[in-house]
């Protein structure tokens, strides 16, 4: 359970984070054995670490780019900082201060 603890943390303003949760609780419900919570449990920690490990690798610019790019395809929708850190798998804490220092980095 420190394991999904910690992972979470990584992922604790994501709503689809909460989601997940959710439901790895629901499968691990009235589970007694742990061969029984062994594969759902497998399951989604490798998800969510293999999500947590993309987010790491990519370069600051390349997340700034992306997120970028789907403002200006989806401009006349409503976007917000969480949809679009969700999208990117990002906290919009950690996301908007990387749009800051970018916008900043280009008026210097």
């Amino acid at each position: 359970m420190w394991i999904v603890t910690r992972v979470a943390q990584d992922f604790a303003d994501l709503h689809e984070m909460k989601t997940s949760l959710w439901e790895l609780r629901i499968s691990l419900q009235n589970q007694n054995c742990f061969h029984k919570i062994k594969p759902p449990l497998s399951h989604w920690l490798l998800e969510w670490t293999e999500r947590a490990e993309k987010k790491r690798q990519l370069p600051e610019t390349t997340i700034v780019q992306l997120v970028m790019n789907i403002v200006a395809q989806e401009y006349h929708q409503d976007i917000n900082l969480r949809s679009l850190a969700e999208r990117v798998y990002l906290s919009p804490n950690y996301l908007g201060n990387l749009l800051n220092k970018h916008k900043l980095s280009r008026q210097g």
